[in-house]
Protein backbone atom coordinates (compact mmCIF):
# COMPACT_ATOMS: atom_id res chain seq x y z
CA UNK A 1 0.00 0.00 0.00
CA UNK A 2 1.07 2.95 -1.24
CA UNK A 3 1.14 6.34 2.21
CA UNK A 4 1.08 9.45 -0.47
CA UNK A 5 -0.78 10.05 -3.68
CA UNK A 6 1.57 9.57 -6.17
CA UNK A 7 0.72 11.46 -10.03
CA UNK A 8 -0.31 8.63 -12.65
CA UNK A 9 3.15 9.19 -13.93
CA UNK A 10 4.37 8.34 -11.01
CA UNK A 11 2.25 5.25 -10.05
CA UNK A 12 3.14 3.76 -13.96
CA UNK A 13 6.64 3.86 -13.13
CA UNK A 14 6.43 2.26 -9.43
CA UNK A 15 4.31 -0.22 -10.72
CA UNK A 16 6.35 -1.29 -13.63
CA UNK A 17 9.30 -1.75 -11.42
CA UNK A 18 7.25 -3.81 -8.97
CA UNK A 19 6.19 -6.02 -11.83
CA UNK A 20 9.76 -6.46 -12.91
CA UNK A 21 10.98 -8.14 -9.62
CA UNK A 22 7.64 -10.56 -9.83
CA UNK A 23 9.30 -14.19 -10.75
CA UNK A 24 7.38 -15.39 -13.69
CA UNK A 25 5.93 -18.36 -11.87
CA UNK A 26 4.46 -15.77 -9.27
CA UNK A 27 3.01 -14.74 -12.10
CA UNK A 28 1.43 -17.05 -13.05
CA UNK A 29 0.31 -18.68 -9.99
CA UNK A 30 -1.29 -15.60 -8.70
CA UNK A 31 -3.10 -14.78 -11.77
CA UNK A 32 -4.26 -18.36 -11.65
CA UNK A 33 -5.65 -17.49 -7.79
CA UNK A 34 -6.94 -13.86 -9.66
CA UNK A 35 -8.88 -15.72 -12.16
CA UNK A 36 -10.12 -18.52 -10.23
CA UNK A 37 -11.93 -15.44 -8.14
CA UNK A 38 -13.93 -14.30 -11.63
CA UNK A 39 -14.76 -17.43 -12.58
CA UNK A 40 -16.29 -18.02 -9.25
CA UNK A 41 -18.41 -14.46 -9.54
CA UNK A 42 -22.08 -14.59 -10.34
CA UNK A 43 -20.99 -12.24 -13.18
CA UNK A 44 -18.73 -14.56 -14.92
CA UNK A 45 -21.39 -17.69 -14.51
CA UNK A 46 -24.13 -15.70 -16.09
CA UNK A 47 -21.98 -14.26 -18.83
CA UNK A 48 -22.46 -16.33 -22.16
CA UNK A 49 -19.24 -13.97 -23.41
CA UNK A 50 -16.29 -12.75 -21.65
CA UNK A 51 -14.59 -9.53 -23.13
CA UNK A 52 -10.69 -9.95 -22.07
CA UNK A 53 -7.76 -8.08 -22.71
CA UNK A 54 -4.41 -10.06 -24.05
CA UNK A 55 -1.82 -10.11 -21.37
CA UNK A 56 1.53 -8.39 -21.95
CA UNK A 57 4.59 -9.21 -19.81
CA UNK A 58 4.34 -8.59 -15.99
CA UNK A 59 0.26 -8.16 -16.58
CA UNK A 60 -1.73 -10.62 -14.84
CA UNK A 61 -1.94 -13.48 -17.14
CA UNK A 62 -5.07 -13.88 -19.58
CA UNK A 63 -4.16 -16.76 -21.74
CA UNK A 64 -4.89 -19.70 -19.82
CA UNK A 65 -8.12 -18.02 -18.43
CA UNK A 66 -9.03 -17.62 -22.04
CA UNK A 67 -8.40 -21.33 -22.93
CA UNK A 68 -10.51 -21.86 -19.72
CA UNK A 69 -13.36 -19.81 -20.44
CA UNK A 70 -13.44 -21.68 -23.82
CA UNK A 71 -13.60 -24.81 -21.75
CA UNK A 72 -16.77 -23.43 -20.02
CA UNK A 73 -18.49 -22.82 -22.72
CA UNK A 74 -18.15 -19.11 -22.91
CA UNK A 75 -17.60 -16.98 -26.25
CA UNK A 76 -14.43 -14.66 -26.20
CA UNK A 77 -13.40 -11.31 -27.52
CA UNK A 78 -10.43 -9.36 -26.81
CA UNK A 79 -9.66 -6.03 -28.10
CA UNK A 80 -8.62 -4.47 -30.97
CA UNK A 81 -7.19 -1.08 -31.27
CA UNK A 82 -7.98 1.51 -33.91
CA UNK A 83 -5.54 4.48 -33.58
CA UNK A 84 -6.83 7.18 -35.73
CA UNK A 85 -9.91 6.91 -33.80
CA UNK A 86 -8.30 6.44 -30.32
CA UNK A 87 -10.85 3.84 -30.22
CA UNK A 88 -10.94 -0.47 -29.31
CA UNK A 89 -13.65 -2.10 -30.52
CA UNK A 90 -13.91 -6.45 -29.12
CA UNK A 91 -13.79 -9.03 -31.77
CA UNK A 92 -14.45 -13.02 -31.46
CA UNK A 93 -11.31 -15.39 -31.32
CA UNK A 94 -11.90 -18.79 -31.22
CA UNK A 95 -8.38 -19.92 -31.05
CA UNK A 96 -4.79 -18.20 -30.57
CA UNK A 97 -4.20 -18.26 -34.02
CA UNK A 98 -6.67 -15.48 -34.16
CA UNK A 99 -3.74 -13.21 -32.97
CA UNK A 100 -0.75 -10.97 -34.44
CA UNK A 101 1.06 -8.50 -32.33
CA UNK A 102 -0.60 -4.96 -33.25
CA UNK A 103 -0.04 -1.86 -31.39
CA UNK A 104 2.78 -1.98 -28.61
CA UNK A 105 3.08 -5.55 -29.41
CA UNK A 106 0.08 -6.81 -28.19
CA UNK A 107 -2.02 -9.32 -29.35
CA UNK A 108 -4.71 -8.17 -31.56
CA UNK A 109 -7.30 -10.45 -34.00
CA UNK A 110 -6.54 -10.41 -37.65
CA UNK A 111 -9.98 -10.24 -38.47
CA UNK A 112 -12.32 -8.51 -36.46
CA UNK A 113 -15.91 -10.32 -35.91
CA UNK A 114 -17.70 -7.53 -33.79
CA UNK A 115 -18.92 -8.63 -30.42
CA UNK A 116 -19.54 -4.52 -29.32
CA UNK A 117 -23.56 -5.76 -29.85
CA UNK A 118 -23.20 -8.62 -27.21
CA UNK A 119 -25.13 -7.73 -24.60
CA UNK A 120 -24.54 -9.89 -21.57
CA UNK A 121 -20.75 -9.91 -21.88
CA UNK A 122 -18.32 -9.65 -18.88
CA UNK A 123 -15.71 -6.95 -19.48
CA UNK A 124 -12.09 -7.80 -17.78
CA UNK A 125 -9.61 -4.84 -18.10
CA UNK A 126 -6.77 -4.41 -17.41
CA UNK A 127 -4.57 -1.24 -15.37
CA UNK A 128 -2.17 -0.18 -13.57
CA UNK A 129 -3.08 0.77 -10.22
CA UNK A 130 -5.92 0.63 -8.12
CA UNK A 131 -7.60 1.45 -4.74
CA UNK A 132 -9.99 0.57 -2.28
CA UNK A 133 -12.59 2.97 -3.67
CA UNK A 134 -12.60 1.04 -7.21
CA UNK A 135 -10.25 3.76 -8.82
CA UNK A 136 -8.25 3.34 -11.62
CA UNK A 137 -5.04 4.43 -13.08
CA UNK A 138 -4.24 2.73 -16.45
CA UNK A 139 -1.75 2.96 -19.62
CA UNK A 140 -2.81 6.50 -20.38
CA UNK A 141 -4.82 6.15 -23.81
CA UNK A 142 -8.11 6.48 -22.19
CA UNK A 143 -9.25 3.19 -24.57
CA UNK A 144 -11.54 1.69 -21.97
CA UNK A 145 -12.93 4.70 -20.56
CA UNK A 146 -14.14 5.55 -23.85
CA UNK A 147 -15.26 2.21 -25.11
CA UNK A 148 -17.35 2.04 -21.30
CA UNK A 149 -18.98 5.19 -22.22
CA UNK A 150 -19.79 4.01 -25.29
CA UNK A 151 -20.93 0.69 -24.05
CA UNK A 152 -22.70 1.20 -20.85
CA UNK A 153 -24.36 -1.65 -19.03
CA UNK A 154 -21.95 -4.41 -18.90
CA UNK A 155 -20.94 -5.87 -15.75
CA UNK A 156 -16.92 -5.04 -15.49
CA UNK A 157 -14.14 -6.34 -13.39
CA UNK A 158 -10.38 -5.55 -13.24
CA UNK A 159 -7.70 -7.72 -12.19
CA UNK A 160 -4.82 -7.01 -10.33
CA UNK A 161 -1.29 -8.36 -8.16
CA UNK A 162 -1.94 -7.56 -4.51
CA UNK A 163 1.18 -4.60 -5.20
CA UNK A 164 -1.29 -2.52 -7.43
CA UNK A 165 -3.64 -1.89 -4.66
CA UNK A 166 -2.48 1.17 -3.19
CA UNK A 167 -4.52 3.16 -0.34
CA UNK A 168 -5.63 6.22 -2.64
CA UNK A 169 -4.53 6.71 -6.69
CA UNK A 170 -5.06 10.11 -8.47
CA UNK A 171 -8.64 9.98 -10.45
CA UNK A 172 -10.41 12.29 -12.75
CA UNK A 173 -13.86 12.48 -13.36
CA UNK A 174 -13.62 11.16 -17.02
CA UNK A 175 -11.69 7.63 -15.13
CA UNK A 176 -14.43 4.96 -15.02
CA UNK A 177 -14.58 2.58 -12.41
CA UNK A 178 -14.74 -1.39 -12.75
CA UNK A 179 -17.46 -3.11 -10.41
CA UNK A 180 -15.30 -4.91 -8.65
CA UNK A 181 -11.62 -5.76 -8.63
CA UNK A 182 -10.28 -9.22 -8.12
CA UNK A 183 -6.85 -9.47 -6.77
CA UNK A 184 -4.88 -12.92 -4.97
CA UNK A 185 -6.22 -12.18 -1.83
CA UNK A 186 -9.53 -10.11 -1.92
CA UNK A 187 -12.21 -8.58 -4.29
CA UNK A 188 -12.92 -4.62 -4.10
Amino acid sequence: MSEQILTKKETRARVREMRKQLPEEALLSESRRIFGKVRASQEYKAAGTVFVYMSMAGEVQTREFIEQAWADGKKVAVPKTDLSSHQIRFCYIENFEQVRPGVMGILEPVTCPCADGDGDALIIMPGVAFDPGRHRVGYGGGFYDRYLEAHPGHPTAAVAFDFQIFDKVPAEVHDLQPDRIYTPTQIL
